[in-house]
């Protein structure tokens, strides 16, 4: 693919996203004043309320270039941040996207990276209008995405209240069981590894359901990226409560069914980058929510009142206290 386009040099690399993006032809192109080429891009907006998402991923730590595809990688990247526009009831606009490439990595790898990174925006309407190329030792990308609010509400972390209850938008654990095959480099014998690969390389941001959670009137939401308890932690301090979860309802990957129960429940509290939606709400609100959504989602859990430092409980089938294994991922305490 690299030598049938010519890519020999930055312009060259330019020049092909251009021609990806011209080529998509969508709706949005028309808002972009200036577009890819220029020192900055140019567009006018939706409405007054603007929001903006940035994430990084890196070889070795976020994915593994040596035995991943990269239309994958880029696919994944562009929906973690998709995913952050997602928790905030917002609409995906316009992406800028920064690669740090080593010169002697193979050209037509990034080039399948970046038309991964489009296909991810164009499903969900977003449109790349600039970004940077870097030569570096270990390969990199970052995007920044530009959405915006339909109305004057959107959704946050710190809305959650006692009387709440706790609501995920779909099964948990998968990606982390992907990532674990992986790692271990075992070999890919059936369909469940084959779907929990998948799960992990190619995750969908819940846009679906984001505006429907604006519309019931609930403000309380966040993606599951770094682990349901590690970010469920985030909302508790957050919104300074406790949260109780009960283990027996969160549901758990499916395709995890040949894995111990031990090894199911691990992946599906600490098990990072499903990318499903934690929403805390009413009750009624929630279950309203939940019949629109096809009955996807489940209840895990309940908001109360905070004891002293903000804290989660995870409770069993009797009630007692889960012993925790260890928490899910924190970059500078994991990096």
């Amino acid at each position: 693919m690299a030598k049938k386009l010519n890519i020999t040099n930055e312009q060259s690399f330019i020049s092909f996203i251009k021609k990806l993006n011209k080529d998509k032809g969508t709706s949005k192109q028309k808002n972009i004043l200036r577009h890819i080429g220029d020192d900055a891009a140019v567009f006018s907006n939706f409405s007054n309320r603007s929001v903006f998402a940035t994430d990084a991923m890196v070889d070795g730590i976020h994915f593994h270039s040596n035995n991943s595809k990269w239309i994958d990688i880029g696919w994944k990247c562009a929906v973690s941040n998709l995913s952050d526009i997602a928790a905030m009831g917002a609409v995906p606009d316009y992406a800028l996207v920064t690669i740090g490439v080593s010169k002697n990595y193979p050209k037509d790898k990034y080039l399948e990276f970046f038309k991964g990174i489009n296909d991810a925006l164009s499903t969900f309407d977003c449109e790349v209008i600039g970004g940077d190329i870097v030569s570096t030792s270990n390969i990199f990308i970052n995007i920044a995405i530009v959405g915006h609010i339909r109305d004057k509400n959107f959704l946050s972390r710190n809305s959650a209240q006692p009387g709440d209850v706790v609501y995920v938008t779909g099964e948990l654990g998968g990606s982390a069981g992907g990532l674990d095959l992986l790692l271990n480099g075992e070999k890919i014998k059936d369909n469940y590894s084959k779907n929990l690969i998948n799960k992990h390389f190619r995750p969908y941001p819940r846009l679906d359901i984001s505006q429907k959670i604006i519309n019931e009137n609930i403000r309380c939401a966040m993606d599951i990226s770094d682990g349901l308890f590690t970010d469920l932690e985030k909302i508790s301090i957050e919104s300074n409560v406790d949260i109780k979860i009960f283990l027996d309802q969160v549901p758990i990957d499916k395709n995890l069914s040949t894995h111990t129960l031990e090894k199911q429940i691990d992946f599906s509290l600490y098990g990072g980058e499903d990318y499903e939606l934690i929403i805390i709400g009413d009750i009624d609100k929630i279950n309203s929510l939940n019949k629109q959504y096809n009955k996807k989602g489940k209840i895990i859990g309940e908001i109360v009142k905070k004891s002293s430092e903000p804290k989660i409980t995870i409770l069993d089938k009797n009630n007692n206290i889960y012993k925790i294994n260890h928490q899910g991922w924190d970059h500078l305490s994991n990096g």
